[in-house]
């Protein structure tokens, strides 16, 4: 998997999210489905590359091409003081992600939230600002054992505040799901690190794709 080039933008008006400094992976849509091949939700199941998140791309894209929008990661933080977080990965698999670029997002005072399906393989590296997108319970279970907090997608009737898997690991229902009002920024349930690795070492998000569950 070759390294790609992002676009990144601050997305103040994500009613799920709050304020935050938003990551689009490729510099062309072509690029960004690149970024996910191998990933088993990228075939019709995807609610980022198949859905209204694309189209943002497109038009980021477009603006990018005719030189009128700077995309780049320095560049566009100077409209980004709001910002409460950094959101890697709103389209696109973070494992793609230059190095150089993961050192910025690393040294940037902002917390980040960002989620692999790669966790295993070329997506590795990010343990410590991802989190593992995981297919199943037993995949996520693998990936705490292996160190990772990880989440999990669950159907749009799934209403468990709290559950237990085989492997007796915590999951939790995103707060945001329970409660429109919790936003991403106010929880940040989804950080990597130990803040939450024995509370939420599973967290568990609602199926948002277009077949949905």
């Amino acid at each position: 998997m070759k390294r790609i080039k992002s676009m990144y933008v601050f997305s103040p008006d994500n009613r799920k999210t709050g304020e935050c400094y938003s990551q689009y992976i490729g510099e062309s849509r072509e690029e960004s489905i690149e970024s996910c091949k191998g990933c088993p939700y990228l075939d019709g199941l995807c609610y980022s590359q198949g859905g209204s998140v694309g189209w943002s791309h497109s038009s980021m894209i477009r603006a990018n091409q005719r030189g009128s929008h700077d995309y780049d990661f320095d560049g566009g933080l100077k409209r980004a003081k709001r910002a409460r977080f950094i959101r890697m990965g709103a389209i696109g698999d973070p494992s793609a992600t230059p190095i150089a670029e993961i050192k910025k997002i690393k040294k940037h005072p902002l917390p980040v939230i960002g989620y692999t399906h790669f966790w295993e393989s070329r997506g590795s590296h990010l343990k410590d600002i991802c989190l593992a997108s995981c297919g199943s319970v037993a995949e996520a279970d693998r990936a705490v054992a292996a160190g990772w907090r990880a989440t999990i997608v669950v159907p749009k009737d799934y209403d468990r505040p709290v559950d237990f898997s085989p492997d007796e690991n915590r999951i939790v229902f995103c707060p945001n799901a329970q409660n429109k009002k919790i936003q991403c920024a106010d929880c940040m349930i989804c950080e990597a690190g130990s803040k939450f690795e024995t509370s939420a070492p599973i967290v568990a998000l609602k199926d948002i794709s277009k077949g949905g569950m």
